[in-house]
């Protein structure tokens, strides 16, 4: 294979020029999936989090009356919100989320 794309190239600066440029393109994928994954992760954790938020503030009370104690919480880089509006933060949230995995799918 290395003797065919040697011979493709009029010199062997052009073929150095070549392998250096495909060397570059896969650090460059390596770097997008890593970036992706720290990415992932991220998202993982905020989903996390606001599942626990969803879980743990329920009282008995509150529960009775069919709603969440107020406490703020940050979701996907919003403003605090309020956990009395966790459904729209969710919606928001799920939203923004699949936006960005429409955006990165087409990296790799």
């Amino acid at each position: 294979m290395t003797s065919m794309l040697r011979d493709i190239f009029d010199n062997e600066q052009d073929y150095l020029a070549f392998v250096e440029k495909q060397l570059q393109v896969q650090r460059g994928s390596d770097e997008c999936r890593a970036m992706h994954m720290r990415r992932v992760a991220s998202l993982q954790k905020k989903l996390m989090n606001l599942h626990k938020l969803i879980l743990q503030k329920h009282s008995p009370n509150d529960e009775a009356a069919g709603r969440i104690r107020t406490t703020e919480v940050e979701v996907s880089g919003e403003p605090m919100l309020h956990s009395d509006h966790v459904p729209d933060a969710l919606e928001k949230f799920i939203n923004w989320f699949n936006a960005e995995e429409k955006t990165t799918k087409n990296v790799f």
